[in-house]
């Protein structure tokens, strides 16, 4: 019934929600083709006003139109009988000369302190990952499916987030069996998540798998070790952070330790419009929260921090981010400003209080 014409793509989604995290979160910059055409420059101005840096040694710019996607969103239904659906009819972009392999390799990482990868372009993340790995830069991956090149790009990969059905689509590839007699939900998830990360992502040391109205899982890996908390058993469950209200009084998520993970419940009561870009909003947030803390330390002494406390914390303001992501139309157009949300500024302001603490 409404047209809108909004920014997509999901490592550009994700860059708009890191920079309007500011100024707790980091600065961001996109590494990225463009076409000729007006949508080109409507993309680019878009991410410029979100706060993305575009900087021309990391935009390879090529003649031809750009990529479009129509996504047709329809709502639930009035007495919450249906779940919100889209339909997505995806347009390439004209030129086969889109962020090739060759201008990657002279995209300058030093200025960058850690990366951020959708692997939509398989040969141009392929040869940024390894570059990273040189470098010692740590960076983390979007996993959607199962696609080219992804492996590769895992393979060095310190942070993972996927969605609940990629650690499926691996384990049915590959004819293993997803269920484990006797075992609950929960630990099931966290079974599959160990074994899909330590068999695709040995160097990851934190993995994250959204699952939906459910919430998300986060589980700590060393380098394909198994680093859960000895002393949680299976069935003990832990609050670990107080809860917290929003300016409207609305509790905020509980995030708990069980099973060997941590568990964030979804936002209570969020009030679905559109499920576009919710995922790239979560993975903005939490990835913002994140690489916040680790970047306060000296350069070259980056570190992701592990600690429940600062984890929990980011998966509180990745939920934040998706919740009000979801209660708008598009990709963009919900993405909160830190400064201007109440929950989202005290959460930072606690994050980075217990990490000085910490320290």
């Amino acid at each position: 019934q409404s047209l809108l014409i909004d920014g997509g793509g999901n490592a550009a989604n994700t860059a708009c929600a890191i920079a309007k995290s500011e100024p707790y979160g980091p600065k961001v910059d996109i590494a990225t083709a463009a076409g000729s055409d007006a949508n080109a420059d409507a993309i680019l101005n878009g991410l410029r006003e979100a706060g993305v840096g575009t900087p021309c040694d990391a935009l390879q710019r090529y003649q031809g139109t750009s990529p479009l996607t129509y996504v047709i969103s329809a709502p639930g239904s009035p007495n919450g009988g249906g779940e919100p659906t889209r339909t997505c009819i995806h347009h390439p972009p004209d030129s086969a000369l889109t962020f090739t392999p060759e201008f990657a390799s002279a995209v300058p990482l030093e200025r960058y302190r850690a990366l951020h990868f959708d692997a939509r372009n398989p040969a141009a993340s392929v040869v940024l990952a390894k570059r990273c790995v040189e470098a010692g830069i740590p960076y983390s991956v979007d996993v959607e499916k199962p696609r080219e090149g992804l492996d590769e790009v895992l393979e060095g990969a310190s942070v993972v987030i996927c969605n609940e059905h990629y650690c499926d689509k691996v384990l049915e590839y590959q004819g293993q069996v997803q269920g484990q007699c006797g075992a609950t939900e929960e630990t099931s998830v966290v079974k599959k998540m160990r074994r899909v990360m330590i068999e695709k992502a040995p160097r990851a040391e934190i993995a994250v798998t959204t699952l939906g109205s459910r919430g998300s899982c986060l589980i700590r890996l060393d380098g394909g070790g198994d680093t859960s908390r000895g002393s949680n058993r299976d069935g003990d469950v832990t609050i670990v952070t107080p809860l917290s209200k929003d300016s409207e009084g609305t509790d905020g998520p509980v995030v708990t330790l069980g099973h060997g993970a941590l568990w964030c419940s979804a936002w209570p009561d969020c009030h679905v419009v559109d499920t576009t870009g919710a995922g790239d909003a979560f993975q903005g947030g939490f990835l913002a929260a994140l690489w916040a803390v680790a970047t306060a330390e000296e350069f070259e002494a980056l570190k992701i921090p592990k600690d429940d406390v600062v984890l929990s914390r980011a998966l509180r303001i990745g939920t934040r981010v998706a919740a009000k992501k979801l209660e708008m139309t598009g990709a963009r157009r919900g993405l909160p400003r830190a400064t201007d949300d109440d929950f989202l500024h005290r959460e930072f302001e606690a994050l980075f209080e217990h990490a000085k603490g910490g320290r």
